[in-house]
């Protein structure tokens, strides 16, 4: 499908209403723009397997609505990609060290991790608020044992007897690519800029040919990523460096 079958041929009509229509179709998997367009909302999707191709076309964000918390700057996307994670988390003590480039994890009850299961993993916290040793997005793929797991990651680091595991349960968005496009923004403030993408919870999902101008935030943002390709991308004219986010090309956590 594409913008011109909902009747927008043009930056001069606002495509939101079209760009809705389409993602919440499942069956749409490729969205292709023939035309520049303007939105002036900023979309928050939980759809997976989807093509967003502008075919190097210019999108704009003239009259969008204004950031309600500057703080949390990957909200300011103009199109994101959300996984689902659950608020509880479950923690598991190490009864021994845990070696570098582990890839087996000792837990209460492996069948409370079942096969093929993504996780927020996460170790104690070091110095200050946000240092941890592990901080991934991670994947069971094989029950050792009761009390045994393998993942799809090797530890970067040694882990002490006693370190505490917090495993908190996610279901990812994947299969997302946002491709060929020419952003362009004018915003000048934290609350009236936007960024192109932001991909949270997210596997397998690319950003390929997207070329920013003028974008106060990271032009591409991810938060609980794995196997994912950032390529042929750029930044020009950021209108600040003083905030974080602001000024970056791409913006990775965790």
């Amino acid at each position: 499908m594409d913008f011109r079958q909902f009747g927008i041929f043009n930056g001069q009509n606002a495509a939101d209403a079209a760009l809705n229509a389409m993602v919440s179709d499942p069956l749409i998997h490729r969205i292709e723009a023939h035309t520049s367009l303007n939105f002036i909302s900023r979309h928050r999707f939980n759809r997976s397997n989807i093509t967003l191709d502008f075919n190097n076309h210019t999108v704009t964000a003239s009259g969008l609505e204004i950031l309600a918390d500057p703080k949390n700057n990957y909200l300011a996307a103009i199109f994101s990609f959300t996984g689902l994670a659950e608020e509880q988390t479950t923690v598991s003590v190490l009864r021994k060290p845990l070696p570098l480039l582990s890839e087996i994890y000792p837990v209460d009850d492996s069948n409370l991790y079942p096969v093929g299961q993504w996780y927020c993993l996460e170790s104690d916290r070091m110095t200050g608020h946000w240092e941890r040793k592990i901080q991934r997005l991670v994947q069971v793929t094989e029950q050792i044992d009761e009390t045994h797991i393998r993942l799809n990651y090797r530890s970067g680091w040694v882990l002490e007897e006693q370190s505490h595991l917090h495993w908190r349960k996610v279901t990812p968005v994947e299969n997302v690519c946002i491709r060929n496009m020419q952003y362009v923004e004018e915003g000048q403030l934290a609350i009236n800029s936007s960024q192109p993408v932001a991909l949270v919870y997210a596997i397998y999902c690319d950003v390929i040919n997207v070329h920013a101008q003028g974008t106060f935030w990271s032009v591409i943002f991810r938060r609980w990523n794995t196997f994912f390709r950032t390529e042929n991308c750029s930044l020009t004219n950021p209108p600040s460096v003083s905030w974080g986010g602001a000024g970056y090309l791409t913006q990775q956590i965790y």
